[in-house]
């Protein structure tokens, strides 16, 4: 199987959880928010998945659209394991370059 697409949906529903003002990071839980992850493969086959995270559905997003996307689409997926293997080592070369090449200035 071939994978032909992955989509992010960000989705914010409205929520209330019954009980005193709670808030993260200055900003009270009005909503439940969620990334959707939509996979397609080229024979038609469609899977969905979500990403968890903590007050950073932006950052989580640009990850999966700027770095998985691009790894993951044309890709053969007969081994589960053996991808996944193959995607943690990408990932891991990714953030090792990305780290690397940031200046720190106090």
């Amino acid at each position: 199987m071939k994978i032909k697409n992955l989509e992010t949906i960000p989705l914010a529903i409205p929520f209330n959880h019954g009980g005193k003002d709670a808030g993260f990071d200055g900003q009270n839980w009005e909503k439940l928010s969620f990334l959707l992850v939509k996979l397609e493969m080229e024979s038609g086959i469609i899977g969905w998945g979500d990403c968890f995270f903590y007050n950073c559905m932006l950052s989580v997003k640009y990850a999966l659209d700027t770095m998985i996307k691009p790894n993951l689409v044309g890709k053969k997926v007969l081994n589960i394991p053996g991808f996944m293997n193959e995607m943690q080592k990408i990932l891991i070369f990714l953030v090792e370059m990305e780290f690397s090449s940031m200046h720190f200035r106090v």
